[in-house]
């Protein structure tokens, strides 16, 4: 009796955790989840192997998003804007009480370069919102300030940006200049309407062939527990092994058994569907045939292989 009320009591508690994360929500939280989400399934559509941390403590201000790969980290700080026309002015970066204060990035970078000193770093701000017309100029189109920006070979109102920045993140020169170059401008980003339905409609419906919306709530579910309770790496193994799952559970199996003595192999569909798979890019491949030609039984085989 006493083993099922510690039971209950902790169902309780982490029921109680997520309720009041629930309850309180901001919408920017939720942005958040589902730009991590949405990383996730993109990497998983490329095979790219990661592993994502979701409110990473161990990354100071940029503990939103951490992906960590063999080669580089990518760390994100997420903003959600309600009103997706309010642009960023240099002074959302060199204000102290800012949520965007440009030393909680150079503190970040600082600490995150000594425990990653391996690996390429990369600072993204991922956002709904736009830079203002003073900022844009000094960005390039990849969404990183320009060469001649972070060289300091810029004159005039641009360099005196420039020197508001250093002096706001307290680096010397060589640290600022060498922070500049990895930090990357990811703005004018889905809002979150729009997100939730590129999401569904483009990555799981379109590139995965999973229409089913309870797919979409169950991965929202998963994600939303890693950022609340788990604080271990989100991986593509596990959303492999996830995916697998609703697979068997959401789609009817189109499998038959084949007797490999009597199998006779056809080339032509084997070849043409191998060139189809390597140009593919997004969209479907449709096999027709009168029926009994063998269309299924061929399909069972070249899977398998």
């Amino acid at each position: 009796m006493k083993k099922l009320l510690k039971i209950q009591e902790k169902v309780a508690r982490v029921v109680s955790e997520k309720s009041k994360r629930g309850s309180s929500r901001r919408k920017g939280d939720e942005y958040q989840d589902l730009a991590a989400l949405r990383l996730a399934l993109e990497l998983y559509i490329r095979h790219q192997e990661y592993r994502l941390f979701i409110n990473y403590k161990k990354a100071g201000s940029l503990d939103d998003i951490v992906m960590d790969f063999n080669d580089r980290v990518d760390a994100y700080q997420v903003k959600y804007a309600v009103n997706p026309n309010k642009v960023y002015t240099l002074d959302d970066f060199t204000y102290l009480k800012s949520k965007v204060h440009f030393k909680k990035f150079s503190d970040s970078w600082l600490f995150l370069k000594q425990q990653y000193s391996s690996k390429k770093l990369t600072l993204h701000l991922f956002t709904n919102r736009t830079l203002d017309a003073e900022l844009s100029r000094l960005i390039t189109a990849e969404g990183y300030f320009s060469k001649q920006f972070v060289e300091g070979r810029k004159r005039k109102r641009p360099r005196e940006i420039r020197q508001e920045l250093q002096t706001t993140t307290q680096l010397d020169d060589a640290d600022f200049r060498e922070f500049l170059s990895c930090f990357h401008f990811q703005t004018g980003q889905h809002g979150l309407a729009d997100l939730i339905q590129y999401i569904q409609g483009d990555l799981l419906d379109h590139q995965l062939g999973l229409s089913d919306r309870s797919i979409y709530r169950l991965l929202k579910e998963t994600i939303e527990d890693f950022a609340i309770n788990r604080h271990d790496a989100f991986t593509l193994q596990l959303l492999d092994e996830l995916l697998t799952g609703i697979q068997r559970r959401h789609l009817l199996p189109q499998r038959f058994e084949v007797d490999k003595a009597s199998y006779v192999e056809r080339d032509e569909l084997r070849s043409k569907l191998s060139v189809a798979l390597e140009n593919i890019d997004g969209n479907y491949i449709v096999i027709t045939g009168l029926p009994g030609i063998g269309k299924s039984t061929s399909l069972t085989v070249y899977c398998d292989e």
